[in-house]
């Protein structure tokens, strides 16, 4: 008699529950590493007692979930089928199978493209918090796969393009980490943008080069690598800054990284507010550095990787003020995800399954938590309320319905951030920021100094990214906008004296001419004058037949025209006879006799005054 209503009790809890298929990585990266498998699992089991203790959110009903290790999608596919899907008392590999009832997929945390693939193909909804994919899974694709983890990776080279284009900004040169994958991708989506020219790329060590003993601890003696790493980061800068004249530098690096490229920046003068004016334009995709630090250490700029630390971060935050920072957006939520937080870390050290003693230090309660516990969290909570939706408005909860109704309703995720997916594609969109270092800072107030949110990048309704700059940019040197382009004054290209030589060189020779012309037209203008005045005097002056004048110079010692006195006497003796000989118009021509040779004239009675007065 006790036992049946036991049964039924027991049918009727099941039949009211929703069975989550839980995929966690545990043994992934180090054991005491924030973003291992171990130290985000019990975010699940956080979610699932909120839901279950809290009576509005699926009233009737509760959420269990069984897991699994899984480190690989091979892994993930194989269990899938073997625990969840395959019917009872099938084996595979000689070994019994059980059939266990699953209504969602959590994860997996690895590759999802074949499980997401598998998951749709038996018409079960699969919610990652995590993938290693780079692209975007679109609901045209995978009608029946959603995301919660804000995947800002994927968005970083869109952000970029819309920046620049922002700023007008064309020639550029980058520098790229060696070995990252995700900038490899960016570095891709750069070098195919015809908008664009890349002047130089190069490559600098990765980060993990940069250490105080190097990339495998006592390969090399201390600080050797990392001397070496700085040495060529400060060539590469070098090379492009004085040599390819690059004024706009992309940085495709981690942040960490991005702190020691900016501190030798500054070292070697290239982020002074002398000109050229040169900018850097770097990424932190780190939500975790968004929030409080809970080491007391200035924000972003601090790098456990620097050494001397405080040096490096002192010198990388002087030479920032050139830098741009895509980065993610300002949580707007804080006291959730620090009680979220404090839970997770207490779970992480003392509840099983997943419970580690190395992961969080248990004495200070200090510690950073990585963004993949907050997907996490959100994609069981999210799945919960979308049931609950579901079954308020007394609808079928299909595989389907569920993943749409979950990406129909923006929410505000555990860790701060604002979730919303795009009707077009079905993928959460960016939530990512612009930032700045705003004021010169000391070695004094570089601890109190942090960076500044100057704009933000936002979907447009083409679902095209759109930045949205709401302070003005304060750089080093003022608020001048730097050019990309070369120019005379930094560089001596096109410059206003190059086009003076080309003026003056025409210039020169055009007025040389003119000259010679004006020269030439005032010698013909002198020559007409001449030759009028010739013409003149032809017409004006007797005409004197020279076989007819006789100049007979008569030497004699009592002649009176023996001496020049005699002379002027005898030409008054010829004005008087002139005037005594006009008859009308006419003057007959007069034959004189001079003792020296003298000139004999006839000239027209109306003009005699004037030959007269020109004589």
């Amino acid at each position: 008699m006790t036992r049946t209503p036991l049964l039924l009790l027991t049918f009727l809890q099941l039949s009211t529950a929703y069975h989550m298929g839980f995929y966690i990585p545990l043994v992934y990266g180090r054991e005491d590493d924030a973003t291992s498998g171990r130290a985000y699992a019990h975010a699940l089991t956080i979610a699932m007692d909120d839901v279950n203790n809290d009576p509005r959110i699926l009233p009737g009903h509760n959420l269990t979930y069984s897991w699994t290790n899984s480190t690989d999608s091979s892994e993930v596919v194989r269990s899938m089928y073997q625990k969840y899907i395959a019917p009872p008392n099938v084996t595979c590999d000689a070994q019994p199978t059980p059939n266990t009832p699953v209504d969602v997929f959590i994860g997996p945390a690895d590759s999802c493209t074949a499980p997401a693939k598998v998951a749709q193909a038996f018409n079960i909804p699969m919610i990652s918090y995590h993938c290693s994919e780079r692209g975007n899974f679109t609901k045209d694709e995978y009608p029946l796969f959603v995301q919660t983890f804000q995947n800002t990776n994927t968005q970083a080279a869109t952000a970029l393009f819309t920046l620049l284009e922002k700023q007008n900004w064309t020639r550029i040169g980058v520098i790229y980490e060696e070995g990252g994958l995700l900038w490899q991708d960016v570095r891709s989506a750069i070098s195919k943008k015809t908008s664009l020219h890349i002047i130089a790329s190069e490559e600098v060590p990765k980060l993990l080069k940069f250490q105080q003993f190097g990339e495998n601890f006592l390969q090399y003696p201390e600080l050797v690598q990392r001397n070496r790493s700085l040495e060529k980061v400060r060539e590469v800068l070098t090379v492009m800054a004085v040599e390819k004249r690059i004024k706009v530098f992309v940085l495709l690096t981690s942040f960490d990284l991005v702190v020691e490229i900016m501190a030798q920046a500054y070292t070697i003068g290239l982020t002074e507010t002398n000109r050229p004016h040169r900018v850097f334009v770097g990424f932190q995709l780190d939500a975790s550095k968004r929030r409080k630090n809970y080491v007391r250490q200035s924000e972003i700029f601090f790098s456990p990787y620097a050494f001397p630390q405080v040096d490096v971060m002192y010198r990388a935050m002087k030479g920032s003020r050139s830098l741009l920072i895509i980065s993610n957006a300002e949580p707007v939520n804080t006291e959730r995800y620090e009680t979220f937080r404090g839970k997770l870390v207490n779970r992480t050290e003392y509840d099983p399954p997943f419970n580690s003693t190395t992961v969080y230090d248990s004495i200070s309660k200090q510690t950073t938590i990585s963004e993949v516990a907050s997907s996490l969290y959100d994609a069981v909570y999210q799945y919960a309320l979308a049931l609950d939706r579901l079954h308020k408005r007394n609808m079928n909860v299909t595989a389907k319905a569920v993943v749409e109704e979950l990406r129909s309703y923006p929410y505000i995720g555990i860790g701060g951030f604002p979730s919303v997916f795009t009707k077009d594609t079905g993928t959460l969109k960016i939530h990512l920021s612009l930032q700045q270092l705003t004021v010169d800072i000391t070695r004094k107030s570089m601890r109190e100094t942090t960076v500044k949110t100057i704009g933000n990048f936002n979907y447009s309704r083409d679902s095209g990214v759109k930045l949205k700059i709401f302070e003005q940019i304060l750089w080093p040197w003022g608020t001048e906008h730097p050019t990309d382009q070369l120019t005379c004054v930094d560089d001596g290209y096109n410059c206003p004296e190059d086009e003076t030589n080309v003026t003056q060189s025409i210039i020169i020779p055009t007025t040389i001419s003119v000259v010679f012309v004006v020269i030439f037209v005032v010698l013909i203008a002198l020559f007409v004058r001449q030759w009028k005045r010739e013409r003149i005097l032809k017409r004006s002056v007797w005409q004197v037949d020279i076989s007819e004048v006789i100049f007979d110079r008569k030497i004699s010692t009592d002649s009176k025209f023996s001496d020049d006195s005699g002379i002027r006497s005898s030409m008054q003796d010829m004005e008087s006879l002139l005037d005594d000989t006009k008859v009308g118009n006419h003057v007959e021509c007069t034959k004189i006799s001079l003792v020296l040779h003298y000139q004999s004239f006839c000239d027209h009675s109306r003009n005699f005054a004037w030959v007269n007065s020109k004589l």
